[in-house]
C-alpha cells in the first residue's frame, strides 16, 4: 500500500518538526516511513556521534522499501523491529553492526509511519537505561503530539504492511 495522498499524521508531524528520513539509495518504491526529531536527523547525519550512521541508513532504507523486517513484541534476538517489553507501545528499530550496534526507540503513528524519537549506542540502553530512555522517548511523543495516541495492537497488520516475519509465533 502506497500513499496517494499525504496522510493527515504525516502532515502533522511534518508541521511538529519531525524530519522524514528519505533513504539515501532508494531505488525501489517506498512503502513505509521513518520521521524522527531533529536530534535523531543530527545524529544520523553527523559523524561526531557515537552511533553507527551506515547501519542505520541501510535498516532504515529497507524498512522504507518494504523488505522483509523481522519483528518482536518480546525483546527476541536478532531482530530489526522489537517492542519494548512493560512501556506503552516504544519499538526498537536494530542496528546491530558494528557493535555495539545502536537503537531507535519511537512509536508508529500509523501503520507504515515510524516516528524516531531518540537514537541510541546499545551500551548506553544497558540494564534500566532501556525503560528510562523509553519513557524519554513517551514524554517526548506526548509534547510533540500532544493527544495523538499511538498505534496500539496485538496484530502486527496494524503497525506494518508488506513482508515481515513475527519471529514470536515464527511465521
Amino acid at each position: 500500500m502506497t500513499f496517494n495522498a499525504t496522510s493527515l499524521n504525516i502532515e502533522r508531524l511534518l508541521r511538529c518538526g519531525f524530519v522524514d528520513r528519505i533513504p539515501l539509495r532508494s531505488g525501489s518504491e517506498r512503502r513505509r516511513w521513518v520521521f524522527v526529531t531533529k536530534e535523531v536527523a543530527d545524529k544520523l547525519d553527523n559523524d561526531e556521534h557515537n552511533f553507527p550512521r551506515a547501519s542505520a541508513e541501510s535498516g532504515i532504507a529497507q524498512f522504507s522499501a518494504g523488505h522483509l523486517v523481522y519483528v518482536s513484541r518480546n525483546r527476541a534476538k536478532n531482530t530489526h523491529l522489537e517492542r519494548l517489553v512493560g512501556v506503552d507501545e516504544v519499538w526498537a528499530m536494530c542496528f546491530r553492526r558494528p557493535r555495539p550496534g545502536g537503537r531507535l526507540l519511537g512509536r508508529f503513528i500509523e501503520r507504515d509511519v515510524f516516528v524516531g524519537l531518540g537514537a541510541h549506542d546499545r551500551h548506553d540502553l544497558a540494564g534500566a537505561n532501556y525503560t528510562f530512555r523509553a519513557r524519554e522517548a513517551i514524554a517526548l511523543w506526548d509534547e510533540k503530539l500532544n493527544g495523538v495516541n499511538p498505534v496500539r495492537s496485538d496484530d502486527l497488520s496494524q503497525y506494518l504492511s508488506g513482508v515481515y516475519r513475527d519471529v514470536d509465533r515464527g511465521d
